[in-house]
């Protein structure tokens, strides 16, 4: 006997049969059992979904002979006819082949006549989009109103070439594309009934290269089988279809994250070896990325579709969101200028590196990741029982339904490191006592004056008193509202006038603010040693704490003497300087070594290490030209900065919040608010009116 290819020999049989579309299964099945059967029906969706195959299961239950139902017997000498496209009641018409006018006319001639054997004369019209105009308003009458015998079933893939006549004439049912792991798991049950060994993996490749379309599956995995010589491997599934590695493209994204750029170029010099396009492998790297930031921002959200989902879920875990958006951003930038690039490697590799160039973190170490398709897609079960009639969703469509069970991976010790750009997010301490720990209580409520009223031997007298002593307490109780709103507003006018006199500060250059917002409460640092800060600098401290908002002004501070203290003079000098954007972010987490010879040593931040560049290093040669008599040049290296700039900036920030939640503490409308309202002054949203580095400074 010659062989019979997948896709033919594996074609569903009976509705039960059938992977997915269990939206449309369900409405033909209780159709086909509460025998509800419409003249005309129309199945559309992309190729390789089941419109020709749910149209020939239609057209079996509608000619068992056992009766019309959803579970055609399968045996008879129709249901076997049918199966093997020799029905002669079942009229296949390819619509491609026969768009003249002339042909649609001769069809219907014989609409008239009765079915020869079966219940049902059937007309199937495959691609039907394809007639012409005139074809289709030669059949618009005959479709309207068909012989009681007649079924028309048509399958197209393209539904807005169909005129609205012919589709308001048919009920019309859209199939959707295959899901992968729908496509996986009904390989595994066909590999696993030809006794075809294979491995989770190559499934996956060929489910995401037929794109939604099950006939295209089997087709790829009959040519895989025959490649592979009798059996499936990843890696020959991959040479086979030309595709990239999985692997190697989530080892890509692994190697941004540790900001290895030798593992990086390594991996990209064994890829290159088999001649990739690397332009596709530019978009399966964006591709990754962004299944990532969904796991990152949305994990409920992310789907198994390349049975990667653990790995994707271990390499969002110990990435930053920000370097995961970056290295997409400059990904998508990147894919135009592959073609200005001297070759496609070349502008990779360029691509590569960039990434790791613009990335604001430090390395993150990543751990072992898990194998990929470590959640195989659910086995089929057997379908030699009939679908029971009050199921509407066959059991395939858990296939599509189930969702992969999640792992929760532990993240390394790495992924809990604080950056020093970040500690400047850190919010206030809030006070354990509450607010109005220390104020009195109110007043207990008066009692009501018609409770003090003596008794009466007069009773009309009495009632008087009653009436006169109720409009008493009513205008009483008008009073204290009228007084409770208008201290109200009073205070809100306050209010309103500081939060005006204290607008937020902005970030410069999209990176960072020099001065962080003063509503994150203080930074992560450590106060300098009181013997290494001048007087001078003492005083710009204490008018930060005790002074008011114009003394603490980066314009009214004091020269500090810089042979009397060379640390404190650079913490006050560079805000001076008329440095801004990343130039002024950058040296502000220096910190001053030494001077001699004209020349000054500086000690930088590691973690501002790739913002260095000549371009930063002119301008602040030339504005400590204009300071220091006799000035040359200046060194620098990277390490642990402690006593910068912004740390002092920190310090006076958080000296000026603390000054003002302690005033709005002592306030009295404030006071009042707690006490008479329950109120309850919110630390965190505190800003005061100090601004260390207005606009321009």
């Amino acid at each position: 006997m010659s062989y019979q290819v997948l896709a033919r020999k594996w074609r569903p049989a009976t509705f039960s049969d059938m992977v997915g579309q269990s939206h449309v299964l369900k409405a033909l099945i209780n159709a086909l059992d509460q025998q509800r059967l419409h003249h005309a029906y129309l199945f559309t969706g992309t190729r390789g979904v089941g419109k020709t195959t749910l149209a020939r299961l239609l057209a079996k239950s509608l000619n068992c002979e056992q009766g019309v139902s959803s579970r055609p017997c399968g045996v008879c000498s129709a249901c076997r006819e049918i199966a093997e496209g020799r029905f002669v009641d079942l009229l296949e018409i390819d619509a491609a082949s026969r768009t003249r006018v002339e042909d649609t006319r001769e069809l219907l001639d014989n609409v008239q006549y009765a079915p020869t054997r079966g219940r049902y004369k059937i007309y199937l019209i495959d691609e039907v989009h394809m007639l012409s105009t005139h074809s289709f308003n030669a059949l618009l009458k005959t479709l309207e109103e068909p012989p009681p015998h007649v079924k028309f079933l048509l399958a197209t893939t393209d539904p807005q070439k169909l005129p609205v006549t012919v589709l308001s004439r048919c009920l019309q049912f859209n199939l959707k594309s295959m899901t992968r792991e729908g496509i996986v798991g009904y390989l595994q049950h066909i590999l696993a009934e030809e006794t075809v060994p294979f491995d989770d993996p190559s499934l996956w490749l060929l489910a995401e290269a037929a794109a939604g379309s099950m006939r295209d599956a089997l087709s790829l995995t009959d040519q895989a089988i025959a490649f592979g010589e009798g059996q499936l491997r990843e890696t020959e599934v991959a040479a086979m279809l030309g595709t990239v590695d999985l692997k190697r493209v989530l080892n890509l994204v692994r190697g941004l994250i540790e900001k290895d750029a030798s593992a990086l170029m390594a991996q990209v010099a064994e890829l290159a070896e088999h001649a990739p396009d690397f332009r596709a492998l530019m978009n399966e790297l964006l591709s990754t990325l962004h299944r990532v930031a969904i796991a990152q921002a949305a994990p409920d959200a992310l789907d198994n579709s390349k049975g990667d989902r653990n790995v994707l879920v271990a390499l969002a875990q110990a990435a930053q969101p920000e370097d995961v958006h970056l290295f997409y951003q400059f990904g998508t930038a990147s894919v135009k200028d592959l073609a200005l690039a001297p070759s496609e490697r070349a502008g990779f590799e360029m691509a590569l590196l960039r990434m790791l160039a613009f990335s604001p973190s430090p390395a993150r170490s990543v751990s072992d990741l898990p194998p990929l398709a470590s959640q195989s897609a659910p086995a089929l079960p057997t379908t030699s029982e009939p679908t029971p009639p009050a199921d509407s969703a066959p059991h395939q469509a858990a296939v599509e339904q189930t969702e992969p069970a999640t792992t929760e991976v532990v993240p390394s010790p790495s992924q809990t490191e604080v950056v020093e750009f970040e500690s400047h997010n850190a919010e206030p301490p809030v006070n354990e006592e509450p607010m109005n720990a220390s104020l009195p209580e109110p007043d207990p409520a008066p009692e009501p004056v018609a409770a003090s009223i003596p008794p009466w031997e007069d009773e009309a007298a009495q009632d008087d008193a009653i009436a006169e002593a109720e409009v008493l307490e009513a205008e009483a109780a008008v009073d204290q509202a009228l007084a409770h709103w208008v201290a109200a507003t009073v205070v809100a006018e306050e209010l309103t006038d500081v939060a005006a006199l204290a607008p937020p500060m902005a970030a410069e250059d999209g990176f960072e603010s020099v001065a962080p917002a003063l509503v994150d409460g203080p930074a992560l640092i450590e106060e300098p040693a009181a013997g290494n800060v001048s007087a001078s600098v003492a005083g710009i401290e204490a008018d930060a704490v005790n002074g008011t908002d114009e003394d603490i002004n980066p314009a009214r501070w004091p020269e500090v003497d810089f042979d009397a203290d060379p640390q404190g003079w650079w913490q006050v000098t560079l805000y001076k300087l008329g440095l801004s954007g990343m130039t002024r972010t950058l040296f502000a987490h220096s910190q001053w070594q030494a001077y001699a010879d004209g020349r000054a040593q500086l000690l930088i931040a590691t973690n501002y290490r790739k913002l260095m560049n000549d371009t930063h290093s002119q301008r602040l040669r030339e504005a400590l030209a204009t300071v220091l008599p006799g000035f040359q040049g200046f060194d620098y290296e990277f390490g642990a900065a402690e006593k910068t700039p912004q740390a002092w900036l920190d310090q006076l920030n958080r000296a000026a919040w603390e000054r003002a939640v302690n005033d709005l503490q002592e306030d009295r409308f404030v006071q009042s608010l707690v006490s008479d309202f329950a109120a309850e002054l919110r630390t965190d949203t505190v800003q005061p009116r100090f601004n260390p580095l207005p606009t321009g400074a």
